[in-house]
């Protein structure tokens, strides 16, 4: 297969829409919070939504450098100008937008190196790779440019191999999940033969996650129409599926070595900190369910460890107070696309034993996707996208378990 980089020698901004659209933006009243400098939003450290930021767009996801200064939101618009990623600044109880980054594509999915130098983006044809130094710093050319390759022109989401010998990029109509030489595109070498190949999962690709040992990458395949609502409207039942990475190069034709079900249209797989739990969110039958990943590389049927009813059409999930909490987005996109939803709050501990696990509820903005807990177990990021917006919230506000 052929490789396409178009590498961007000059910055895509600096038009006078983007201009107008970031000064209108830099002086908004963001609510749950105390606006002081223009583009500068004052955390409520008292309450559980310590803000809720606006953007030009819709969001998708967000995402923080390791040492939690910086935000990158990838925001969906008609607006050229304002279609790209919205770059925060984060500082002391302050978050600042700095800037907004045009893209062409449509931005979606978001991974962020090691070192956190280089940003990668889903944006639908393919990947955007962007220097994000320079995106922090507003230097120009902070774009280095696209990698397009046929069959990726849905792709949805983007991840990096611990070890940083691979990108992946799934594709979510054609089902397809590009493997790339992430050191040759690292070093700027972009030949044809940067994809190393193509799996083929199944349509309905909406998700990865990569396992810190560089060995596994679970996926959830088989999401329905927009329209399915209920585990009766599902054909087939949708699937967590198990990658080993060292069968890449070797036996790649058996690369997915376990496959369970994983209820109706499953659409976020979430790794907890030691990996030893994988969670899998559907939006058709509106449940969470919890696998052992042990268990499931060697006995994929006595895999799953427990299940969970959740809020209309779950998406994003993220974990906090040190493994103790779970939290899912209820995001109801399609019956209610405009109406403010809310986040579940799980006692983790609680839905393995089968028991009623939720310990509260919070009120946030209209199709909350994905949840971004930062490094500090203390901050989460949840993007409203029929809200443009994003809400910020204080993990420690939230109940403890008892």
């Amino acid at each position: 297969m052929e490789a396409f980089f178009s590498r961007m020698r000059k910055p895509l901004g600096g038009s006078l829409a983007l201009c107008l659209l970031l000064a209108c933006l830099l002086n908004a009243c963001a609510t749950g919070a105390t606006q002081n400098t223009p583009g500068c939003t004052t955390l409520d450290t008292q309450g559980v939504v310590s803000a809720t930021l606006p953007l030009p767009g819709q969001p998708f996801q967000a995402l923080s450098t390791f040492n939690n200064q910086w935000i990158f939101v990838s925001v969906i618009s008609k607006n050229a100008a304002s279609n790209g990623i919205a770059v925060f600044q984060q500082q002391d109880a302050q978050i600042c937008l700095k800037r907004l980054i045009p893209l062409t594509g449509t931005p979606m999915g978001l991974t962020l190196t090691q070192k956190d130098d280089l940003l990668l983006v889903a944006d639908y044809n393919g990947i955007a790779i962007l220097d994000a130094q320079q995106a922090e710093q507003g230097v120009q050319g902070a774009l280095l440019g696209y990698v397009r390759e046929p069959g990726m022109s849905s792709t949805v989401r983007v991840g990096i191999s611990p070890d940083e010998h691979y990108a992946f990029a799934a594709t979510e109509k054609e089902g397809t999940l590009s493997l790339l030489d992430f050191q040759r595109i690292r070093a700027d070498d972009f030949n044809p033969d940067v994809l190393l190949g193509q799996l083929s999962p199944g349509a309905g690709l909406s998700d990865l996650a990569v396992a810190l040992d560089n060995r596994y990458l679970y996926v959830t395949v088989g999401a329905q129409s927009a329209t399915a609502t209920s585990q009766s409207n599902c054909a087939t039942q949708g699937s967590l599926e198990l990658l080993d990475l060292q069968r890449i190069t070797q036996n790649a034709a058996h690369i997915v070595i376990a496959k369970v079900a994983a209820g109706c249209d499953p659409g976020r797989v979430y790794l907890s900190a030691d990996n030893s739990t994988a969670w899998v969110t559907t939006r058709g039958d509106n449940k969470i369910f919890a696998f052992n990943t042990l268990t499931l590389s060697s006995a994929p049927k006595n895999a799953l460890l427990a299940s969970s009813t959740v809020g209309p059409v779950s998406l994003g999930m993220g974990i906090v107070q040190n493994g103790s909490l779970l939290l899912v987005a209820n995001s109801n996109c399609y019956a209610e696309p405009h109406k403010t939803q809310t986040l579940s709050v799980f006692d983790i501990r609680k839905v393995i034993q089968g028991q009623p696990a939720v310990l509260t509820t919070v009120h946030v903005g209209a199709c909350p996707r994905e949840v971004t807990v930062e490094s500090d177990d203390q901050t989460v990021l949840l993007t409203d996208f029929n809200s443009n917006a994003l809400t910020v919230i204080n993990a420690a506000k939230l109940p403890i378990p008892k």
